[in-house]
């Protein structure tokens, strides 16, 4: 950053010049963790429980119940989506099944 802006004798470009270095002095303070897309934040060596479980418990169940001689051959889980559907029925008194009186 250069401080030629704030020694100019034109107080307007000394302001632009400050208000520029300051915008860019908050933009290093909140850059925060850089996460790629479609990845969250999270601590170093979080593991989610079911991913856990998962490896830990029901690969060595599947290896007993299937014959697998190696661990590669278990299936692997990529993604577990849970939909409770909890959208327009849960705000409409008159859709939902525990206000219907037939």
């Amino acid at each position: 950053m250069s401080d030629a802006g704030s020694k100019s004798k034109n107080p307007h470009e000394a302001a632009k010049a400050d208000a520029k270095a300051a915008k860019a002095k908050r933009r290093e303070v909140n850059a925060g963790t850089q996460v790629a897309v479609g990845e969250h934040a999270r601590e170093e060596g979080y593991v989610p429980r079911f991913k856990k479980r998962y490896n830990d418990v029901i690969k060595a169940e599947l290896m007993k119940k299937f014959g697998y001689t190696n661990i590669m051959q278990v299936p692997k889980l990529n993604k577990v989506v849970l939909n409770i559907g909890a959208g327009e029925a849960a705000s409409d008194a008159r859709r939902s099944p525990r206000h219907r009186t037939t």
